[in-house]
């Protein structure tokens, strides 16, 4: 690839007509693409594609109904945890296997991402629809996503308000990363904000004027503003977010405090 350029790696075909969220192998030669597709059972729900291709051919790995959230382990190798929304179906994929083992279901469904910490101790699971963010413990014994409990916001209660845990309040969360002390960032669409949650459970507003939406660049709270903000990625490098502010139809940069 030549740098500083945008280029086109794969196009989009009838079977993966609806990707939803990708995610790297530990070692960083597999991307993992999920598909929400709502066809049938033998719809493509997780495909794959190879450094050694350069990403640019995508090959089926698993066939499944309406996959919106999955997530490889940042420290075990091999390890792929991915869900079914309608019904809140969490998996592990077996690749020797090649079959899903079915962990629980989330009651009400899940449709949104799931997210491991850096640290892969827990992983965030994030109901956009029901305005809720669940946690669910890594059990090292077992290499399995234990039970996820509600951690930040109430199932179907939007609003807003920065406060720790059930009390706090969102609006159609989005997707979120994490920095280096396992905090985390979150795209609060129908607040026109970014969130910061604390591994205890502590939300404030990190940027942006909830309930004030528009396009404006500067102070974090003061004068920064978004329509919709949907998605955001963390470079430890240089300490930067980079936020996709959907309905602006910019990429925004945030430098970390």
């Amino acid at each position: 690839m030549v740098k500083d350029t945008v280029e086109t790696v794969f196009k989009i075909t009838e079977s993966m007509n609806q990707p939803r969220s990708l995610s790297f192998s530990v070692d960083g030669d597999t991307l993992f693409i999920s598909n929400d597709q709502d066809k049938a059972d033998n719809g493509i729900s997780t495909a794959i594609a190879l450094r050694s291709s350069g990403f640019k051919k995508v090959t089926p790995l698993i066939y499944s109904k309406s996959c919106c959230g999955s997530s490889c382990h940042p420290v075990y190798p091999g390890e792929y945890f991915y869900n079914q929304w309608n019904q809140g179906n969490i998996f592990k994929w077996d690749f020797t296997a090649k079959t899903g083992k079915e962990l629980y279901k989330i009651i009400g469904g899940l449709n949104g991402t799931i997210q491991f910490a850096p640290s892969g101790k827990f992983a965030y699971m994030i109901d956009r629809g029901a305005h809720i963010i669940y946690k669910a413990m890594y059990d090292e014994q077992t290499h399995e996503l234990q039970k996820a409990q509600p951690f930040c916001g109430s199932r179907s209660e939007a609003g807003f308000n920065d406060d720790i845990g059930a009390a706090a309040r969102f609006r159609d969360p989005a997707q979120g990363c994490f920095d280096e002390e396992d905090n985390f960032y979150l795209c609060d669409q129908g607040n026109y904000c970014i969130r910061k949650i604390t591994p205890n459970g502590t939300v404030t507003t990190f940027a942006g004027r909830p309930g004030d939406w528009g396009y404006a660049d500067g102070d974090l709270r003061k004068e920064a503003q978004f329509n919709r903000p949907f998605a955001i990625a963390y470079d430890p490098t240089t300490e930067t977010f980079y936020v996709g502010d959907k309905n602006n139809m910019r990429i925004r940069t945030i430098l970390k405090e």
